[in-house]
């Protein structure tokens, strides 16, 4: 950032850089702060004219800084030999450019923290378990097909739930939500786990990524991280798809522990 400095006083005008930083963070973080005691005194700074605008492209928001200016009170040294004004306080005020912005994007899915293998997953409302064939996910009555969670870090939207991956232990073989032909399906598809070290939101692993929460009864539900509000539900005989709206039987699964499984923390 660069700053001009004028004297209200017409004392001369100096010019000077001053050098801050700007952040953009959330009304809930900014509420959190306005509790918490400062390490050091700041100086008192009046907003006079902040504009800006703001717009989105797909997930990433853009902003731009269109005016700003603040006032700025620096006391004057009553001894120097070549006072700036004839007053004791000289009274600016600051009109800031932006000179250079580091922008960054944070991804809402970050890397992969914990792996938990060699589970079964069960319907609740039907009492059976899910398997897979010929890329379709169905449900059986025998224990027949073993699940690893691959679970993600959440960096945005914590309260939907823990982003995971599902895979088929043992296999290449994952859970994945698409549209295809403008259906909302929910198929096995190949994927490369070692993506999953990799923070980032692309349109492939948001496709294998799921929002699994948890009941007070250890129920589990899984939203699609990439389609919003479609949840794997259990529909008709043995099928396993995606429907929208969850907190119904249909969409509860139980995760089951055998005695091969193990956490691994990453």
């Amino acid at each position: 950032m660069a700053a001009e400095i004028v004297s209200e006083e017409n004392c001369g005008m100096k010019k000077m850089k001053v050098r801050f930083s700007l952040s953009i963070i959330s009304e809930g973080d900014l509420e959190m702060e306005g509790h918490q005691e400062l390490p050091h005194p700041q100086p008192e700074l009046e907003d006079k004219d902040i504009e800006d605008s703001c717009f989105y492209d797909d997930d990433q928001m853009l902003v731009s800084l269109a005016n700003m200016s603040f006032n700025l009170v620096v006391d004057q040294d009553p001894d120097t030999a070549k006072p700036l004004c004839s007053s004791d306080c000289q009274f600016n005020e600051i009109v800031v450019m932006s000179e250079q912005a580091d922008l960054a994007f944070i991804s809402a899915i970050g890397k992969m923290i914990k792996e938990q293998d060699n589970l079964y997953m069960k319907s609740k409302q039907k009492c059976k378990y899910i398997t897979s064939g010929q890329n379709q996910i169905r449900l059986e009555d025998t224990m027949s097909a073993k699940i690893t969670i691959f679970q993600c870090m959440a960096t945005k939207d914590t309260k939907s739930g823990v982003p995971v991956v599902l895979n088929f232990t043992g296999t290449d073989n994952f859970f994945c939500c698409t549209n295809e032909g403008g259906e909302i399906i929910l198929k096995v598809t190949r994927y490369d786990k070692t993506k999953l070290h990799t923070p980032g939101d692309d349109q492939e692993k948001l496709a294998h990524v799921f929002y699994m929460s948890q009941t007070p009864d250890g129920h589990r539900h899984f939203e699609s991280a990439l389609h919003r509000g479609w949840f794997i539900h259990t529909v008709g005989g043995n099928a396993v798809k995606m429907q929208r709206g969850k907190l119904t039987s249909s969409d509860c699964f139980v995760l089951i522990e055998t005695d091969a499984t193990k956490t691994i923390q990453y």
